[in-house]
């Protein structure tokens, strides 16, 4: 108890207010004495001790209830004393044989009271000892000296842990920043990737995906992380890796090539390949994804025109070759070949001054600046000749009579050459 005046035993709290924490165990057994040794109090509730201590220093309440393990410096802040008072004491029976002479029992219980009511009357009497020893404020046993050992060791080993545990967290600390950087310069760089990136873990669950691929496929990231492409797409019929990507796995190097979906119109060129973890006990699967669709509609549209112009070329009865600026054959018809006597692929990219037109019909050499051929891919000069001769496979010369017209515009320079056969 916690008091302006000083208080003895239960009986002192007659007539006072008590104040008491409320979810305090011993309020209870408070309560309990009061109530049978029919105390008058009245009680006060409140929610900590410091409350109870401030109720008696400086409000109405003339005790306050308070635990005795409570710090004693928060009761030297207040102007209150502090009392041992029991709240549940023992109660203790003296058992007297009846066979005894009964006045002689009496006696015996009056001398019993008469000694209690002289120890409680001197405040240095064993009675207060007892109590002051159990319950008492002090306690001034003291420690062995082992055990002052003990707590020195204990100290210097507590304060060796605390050091390694500082630098142990620094240097946690630097690592997880070195991670952290290095992981935003990944994130800024996917995020200005120009195409898809995304990773996949052994087992095909996305465990990454950049900022182009969430609005290509209109997802986040959340949705698609930790999951697999089935769970993504339920109404398609996706596999855990696709054919590329599980071929990059096997095959553990770079798998390159052009695909599409049904789902989706456009051409990718998809780059997958394996990827390991520093450690090496996981392998897991990149791929970048860039749009190629415009390009494949141009190379379509190329090799639609290619083929346009191959069947006119097949289809004109004249013999027709391209050269480049340098004199190497780019196309030519069947028509040319049959006279010629030539495979096409003995053509293409060859120099034809070397194989049709080295002599002339005399056999003496045909230097080929002297070529009016020469002069149409060389110098952009149209001509028409007849007369000449063009040199079949077989080494016999072809009599020929040829239109040499030059193809220039700012990024290619050539000639396209129409000859016939001159038969006798």
């Amino acid at each position: 108890m916690a008091g302006k005046d000083e208080i003895q035993s239960s009986l002192d709290l007659d007539g006072m207010t008590i104040v008491a924490v409320s979810q305090d165990v011993h309020f209870a057994d408070l309560k309990e004495i009061v109530r049978r040794f029919d105390i008058d109090v009245r009680f006060f509730e409140v929610d900590n001790y410091e409350a109870v201590l401030a109720w008696v220093s400086d409000g109405p309440a003339d005790a306050g209830l308070v635990n005795r393990s409570l710090d004693k410096s928060l009761l030297s802040d207040f102007s209150v004393s502090k009392s041992s008072v029991i709240f549940n004491p023992a109660e203790i029976r003296i058992a007297l044989s009846p066979l005894n002479d009964q006045l002689e029992n009496a006696k015996r219980i009056q001398r019993i009271d008469y000694h209690i009511t002289r120890l409680k009357a001197d405040r240095g009497s064993i009675y207060y000892k007892l109590q002051e020893r159990w319950f008492g404020n002090d306690n001034t046993a003291e420690l062995p000296s082992w055990v002052l050992g003990v707590f020195g060791f204990i100290l210097v080993i507590t304060l060796f842990l605390l050091i390694g545990f500082v630098v142990l967290k620094r240097q946690v600390e630097r690592q997880t920043a070195k991670i952290r950087q290095l992981n935003e310069r990944f994130r800024a760089f996917m995020k200005h990737l120009p195409g898809i990136a995304y990773m996949k873990n052994s087992d095909g669950r996305f465990i990454f995906v950049n900022s182009t691929w969430e609005r290509t496929n209109q997802l986040t990231e959340r949705d698609v992380v930790g999951k697999m492409p089935a769970d993504i797409w339920p109404d398609r019929k996706v596999d855990a890796f696709q054919y590329e990507e599980q071929h990059a796995l096997d095959q553990q190097k770079l798998i390159e090539t052009i695909k599409s979906q049904p789902w989706d119109e456009r051409y990718w060129q998809l780059f997958c390949f394996p990827v390991e973890d520093a450690a090496g006990d996981e392998k897991m699967l990149g791929a970048i994804e860039l749009d190629v669709t415009d390009q494949k509609r141009i190379e379509n549209e190329m090799t639609a025109l290619q083929r346009q112009q191959q069947l006119l070329l097949e289809s004109a009865g004249d013999g027709i070759f391209g050269l480049s600026g340098v004199g190497r054959c780019t196309f030519i018809n069947s028509s040319a070949l049959s006279v010629l006597g030539y495979e096409r692929d003995e053509v293409i990219g060859s120099r034809l001054h070397d194989l049709i037109q080295h002599s002339r019909i005399d056999g003496v050499s045909y230097p080929e600046q002297q070529s009016p051929i020469y002069h149409a891919y060389r110098e952009g000069k149209s001509s028409r000749v007849g007369g000449e001769v063009f040199w079949h496979a077989e080494g016999r010369p072809v009599a020929v009579e040829y239109s040499a017209y030059p193809i220039a515009d700012k990024d290619y320079s050539g000639a396209v050459v129409v000859f016939r056969e001159q038969k006798k």
